[in-house]
């Protein structure tokens, strides 16, 4: 990694190939498919990076909620 930040989070998808990693400094980083060196992206958040390169789009995270929010996923 440039400038040899921590990583704190760090995900992949076997579907989409593609695997991302986000540093304490708040940089993602991207490789999988054709890309074979972490690549900075403009992304924020590791989240976004599966938004647009995941097909279907998928997310790492568990999703929780409680029943008494009454929320629905779409």
């Amino acid at each position: 990694m440039v400038e040899k930040e921590r990583v704190v989070e760090i995900a992949a998808c076997h579907s989409a190939h593609t695997s991302v990693a986000k540093t304490q400094g708040g940089h993602v980083y991207l490789w999988g498919q054709s890309v074979i060196l972490p690549h900075l992206t403009h992304f924020s958040c590791t989240d976004d990076v599966f938004a647009c390169f995941a097909t279907p789009t998928v997310s790492w995270r568990l999703l929780s909620v409680e029943h008494e929010d009454f929320l629905t996923v779409a």
